[in-house]
């Protein structure tokens, strides 16, 4: 299916039908048109239609200006005005195909590799357009596509408008006040400086644009949970071929991006479930259904783990479709606690329905966020190991930040084999005494 989608010559969307019975054409909402007559008795007509919106062809990014992404994408307005923007498989098709022809509610929308454009111009002023990058960035198509396909005088025109260049008194100045998103946009800064810039996109850029896509990805719906890696696997390729550097693939993770890939978490409350059908190992983000994201970092984190050895098995030949196992062994220090549970005049239902679990060690409970809102019962009063995996540096001076781990729960009492059930965005593992903290080497599954 990718391979159909990445060469196909056009792509035609039936982008406002929930199904495959909708179809392409719309009963459009009727232009209104006002008659005015002036006192010398000339008539006058003003016409108007309802405003569109367009942050869901952008990931959330309207224009110029980064807006709450996420919470833009799962507003309603936007799920009922684009259903197929909400389905998992239609994902990478939107971003592997050459060009996409929208068939929206109230008007048609053209994307392509140079620019994406709609009939009420709204999207002509799109810049940093995060759909646009990927999209770009998955074809192996040169960052000066956008000087070449003539937007350079458009973007210089929005900076002009915005007045950004009279308020910042540096392109490295200006880099550091942007959100990555336009910072990373190469129409955008070409337009800063006046010239084209010579940028190259590096393996951490790629490594950083997965986990975004695979955050995009995750909110959207599949039918069957089985596709949760098969739906993504045609950018997972195209991700390799553009940057050998990422090592192998593992269950929607890379392996030299795997101590960061580890620490991500679930981002909507009482939504998030392990399927029956197995997925992924518990260290994968695929192995569950609901909304992922990585927890942040203000620098380069330092990391406390060493991996030892990782693997998947594929189900098939594709090595980035369905995986049937896998596993991952690391060495670090370790603190063993145990959930809490809470009292019982407390709301236990409420607690439920939350992701955030405490962790009661000797003295000190701290809070962890739960991968599955399901075994919340499961783990109440459990032992629970507690790996620090690495320090978020918010303080170059001192060097200190957030610690950061990840929670498992050990799969029987007598093998050193575990399961991931939560991270930690905050261990604090310098105020344990020192005997309570463990050197081990763990398996994950």
């Amino acid at each position: 299916m990718a391979s159909i989608y990445a060469n196909a010559y056009l792509t035609i969307a039936a982008t406002a039908s929930a199904d495959f019975d909708g179809g392409c054409f719309r009963e459009r909402s009727p232009t209104v048109k006002v008659e005015v007559t002036d006192i010398a008795g000339q008539i006058s007509c003003l016409y108007a239609r309802e405003r569109l919106g367009h942050a869901a062809f952008d990931f959330g990014i309207s224009g110029a200006l980064q807006a709450a992404r996420r919470n833009a994408w799962r507003a309603e307005s936007q799920i009922d005005d684009y259903p197929l923007f909400g389905r998992g498989w239609c994902f990478q098709e939107r971003l592997l195909s050459p060009r996409v022809l929208h068939y929206t509610s109230e008007e048609i929308v053209w994307e392509c590799l140079g620019m994406t454009s709609c009939e009420c111009g709204t999207m002509d002023r799109f810049v940093g357009s995060a759909v646009l990058r990927e999209r770009r960035n998955a074809a192996g198509v040169p960052l000066d596509i956008e000087v070449r396909c003539g937007k350079l005088e458009r973007s210089q025109a929005l900076v002009k408008r915005l007045g950004m260049l009279e308020r910042f008194e540096s392109l490295s100045n200006f880099r550091g006040k942007l959100p990555a998103v336009l910072s990373d946009d190469y129409a955008f800064m070409s337009a800063i400086e006046g010239k084209p810039l010579e940028m190259e996109t590096t393996d951490v850029q790629m490594r950083e644009r997965w986990r975004d896509l695979v955050s995009q990805y995750s909110h959207r719906h599949l039918t069957y949970a089985t596709d949760t890696l098969p739906a993504l696997s045609g950018l997972a390729k195209s991700w390799q071929a553009r940057s050998p550097g990422l090592g192998q693939y593992l269950a929607g993770l890379w392996e030299h991006d795997l101590l960061r890939g580890l620490l991500w978490q679930c981002v909507d409350r009482g939504e998030t479930a392990r399927p029956g059908d197995y997925l992924a190992p518990s260290w994968s983000w695929a192995s569950l259904r609901g909304a992922v994201d990585w927890l942040p970092f203000h620098y380069e984190p330092i990391y406390h783990v060493t991996i030892m050895a990782v693997a998947t098995q594929p189900s098939g030949r594709n090595a980035f479709g369905e995986v049937t196992s896998g596993h991952v062994k690391l060495r670090g220090l370790v603190v063993i606690a145990t959930m809490k549970t809470y009292d019982l005049r407390e709301n236990t239902a409420e607690m439920q329905a939350h992701r955030d679990c405490y962790l009661e060690g000797t003295e000190m409970g701290q809070r962890f966020f739960i991968d599955s809102t399901e075994e919340y019962a499961a783990l109440l009063g459990q032992e629970l190991h507690c790996l620090w995996c690495s320090t978020d540096v918010n303080d170059l001076r001192t060097m200190i930040g957030f610690e950061r781990g990840l929670v498992l729960r050990r799969c029987d009492n007598t093998s050193n084999t575990f399961r991931r059930v939560g991270v930690m965005a905050n261990f604090r593992i310098a105020e344990r005494d020192a005997a309570e903290v463990t050197e081990m080497e763990l398996i994950i599954i």
